[in-house]
């Protein structure tokens, strides 16, 4: 193979590296707002710190025995502060079904799920925790997820609709925020999020008094199929849970480190070609 022909060789897979991962083709009996799977498999790697979860107690007066025994339960019994990641595997799928929110029609998948965990990240020996889990993703539906979004939590979803619209999501819960926490020394408020050029995800905050307490924060960005790729809930500036999405830096910064490869594979190109002239005078 020609050297010129191998340097084409070489950008072309370089470019399909790292581009967005390409799903297969849905069924047509899926409906367009599910972008998961049955057999997907998806892995978060997590950070649970307790310390952030008890100031918020400290500051709310309770004492420490209390904040010790109740941040014990939580953290063994609900967030395993010694796991390291999270895994679901989605082992089946319903059809499409309507239900009611609020008076209105709206539609969802269930799904069920077997749900992992490990101990070690990097051996990712695991565990596990239950299996056929049911979840269920419903369909953008501005109420329904403007109401999950309001919660201490933020949206605390796997898995979503991948058709939100983002941009009217967060004035929706801004504006529910702010009139939910309009006193003198509260406030509330919540923003869209974008990497790139792309909206996928939303960000609240909102302290309940400003005298007494500091902000609680959710972080909430998804990725194109509706996978939650970065979680993150914190009180006063630290983390409480993180999650983080295996390979979420490719869905997130794909066109820049496209870009940055392209780039680099073009300079060898060039440098290729200046030496070979060089060569031939």
């Amino acid at each position: 193979m020609k050297r010129s022909k191998m340097v084409c060789f070489f950008i072309i897979i370089s470019a399909l590296l790292f581009l967005p991962q390409i799903r297969p083709v849905h069924a047509e009996d899926k409906p367009s707002y599910v972008g998961v799977d049955v057999n997907d498999v998806f892995i978060w790697k997590v950070t649970i710190e307790p310390d952030a979860f008890e100031d918020f107690y400290e500051d709310a007066g309770a004492s420490d025995t209390w904040i010790d025994n109740y941040s014990d339960w939580f953290f063994d019994d609900e967030w395993d502060k010694d796991i390291e990641a999270w895994k679901i595997v989605i082992v089946d799928m319903n059809d499409e079904k309507e239900f009611d929110y609020k008076g209105d029609d709206n539609d969802k998948v269930v799904y069920y799920l077997n749900w992992y965990t490990t101990e070690d990240y990097d051996e990712k020996d695991w565990d596990e925790e239950e299996m056929n889990a049911r979840g269920a993703i419903v369909k953008y539906d501005k109420d329904y997820y403007t109401d999950r979004s309001l919660g201490l939590l933020g949206l605390y979803y796997a898995i979503a609709a991948n058709n939100i619209n983002w941009d009217k999501l967060a004035d929706e819960v801004d504006e529910e925020l702010d009139d939910e926490y309009d006193g003198d020394d509260q406030d509330g408020s919540a923003k869209k999020l974008t990497s790139g050029y792309k909206d996928n995800g939303i960000s609240t905050s909102f302290n309940v008094d400003d005298e007494e307490f500091d902000d609680f924060d959710t972080i909430a960005k998804y990725n194109d199929d509706g996978v939650v790729m970065y979680y993150e809930w914190s009180y006063d500036g630290d983390p409480i849970i993180i999650l983080e999405l295996e390979g979420q830096i490719f869905y997130e910064y794909w066109h820049i480190i496209l870009g940055i490869t392209v780039i680099g594979v073009v300079s060898v190109v060039v440098v290729v070609v200046v030496v070979k002239k060089l060569r031939a005078r």
